[in-house]
C-alpha cells in the first residue's frame, strides 16, 4: 500500500512540474511573438504611408492585413500586446486585444492566451503603458477593477482608459478602470 501510495504522489509531482514548465514556456512564446511583432510593426512604421483613425486621429499600421493603432504593455507582468484598430462585431470570435471604443478610450480583451491572459494577477495601482503609432507612451494607472455581466452601461465610466476582459470560463466582463498617471 505504501508502495502505490508513493508512486501516485511522484507521478502527481511529475504532472505538477510538466504543468508549470509548460505554463513558462507558452509564456515565454507569446512574450517572444510579441516581441517579434513589435520589430516588424516599428519597421513597417518607418516605411508605410499612413492611414489616419478617424476617431482617435491616429494612424492605422497595416500588418497581415490587420489594422493596428498602437501596443498596450502591462508592466507587472511585461505583458506586451499589438492593438487591432476595431473589434470584431461579435464578442465570441474576439481572440486578441482590439480598440472597442474611442470615447471613452476602451480596450477590449479575453482571457485567453493571445490576450490578458494573467489578467487575476493585476492589481489597483498597477501601470499600464499605451504606445500609439505615432510612438507616443502614455503611462495609466488601474485605479479600480469591476466585474459585471453586460456591456449595455459602459459609456456611463468617463475615465481615461477602460481595459475590458472578456472571462469566458465565468461569463462576465472584469473592467480595469485607468486614469493618467
Amino acid at each position: 500500500m505504501k508502495k502505490v501510495s508513493l508512486i501516485f504522489s511522484s507521478v502527481i509531482i511529475v504532472i505538477s512540474i510538466i504543468l508549470i514548465l509548460f505554463l513558462r514556456v507558452n509564456i515565454y512564446i507569446n512574450r517572444n511573438k510579441n516581441e517579434k511583432f513589435l520589430e516588424t510593426y516599428n519597421s513597417i512604421f518607418r516605411k508605410q504611408n499612413l492611414v489616419f483613425e478617424q476617431k482617435l486621429n491616429l494612424p492605422k499600421i497595416e500588418y497581415n492585413g490587420i489594422d493596428y493603432i498602437g501596443v498596450i504593455n502591462i508592466l507587472k507582468d511585461d505583458l506586451l500586446l499589438p492593438i487591432q484598430s476595431e473589434c470584431n462585431n461579435s464578442f465570441i470570435s474576439i481572440k486578441s486585444v482590439c480598440n472597442y471604443s474611442n470615447e471613452p478610450f476602451i480596450i477590449l480583451g479575453t482571457n485567453l492566451k493571445d490576450s490578458f491572459y494573467s489578467y487575476n494577477n493585476y492589481d489597483i495601482n498597477d501601470i499600464v503603458m499605451f504606445t500609439n503609432t505615432l510612438g507616443n507612451t502614455y503611462q495609466y494607472r488601474i485605479k479600480k477593477i469591476e466585474r459585471i455581466n453586460d456591456l449595455n452601461n459602459i459609456n456611463r465610466y468617463d475615465e481615461d482608459l477602460i481595459i475590458i476582459i472578456k472571462n469566458y470560463y465565468s461569463l462576465e466582463y472584469i473592467l480595469f478602470i485607468c486614469e493618467l498617471d
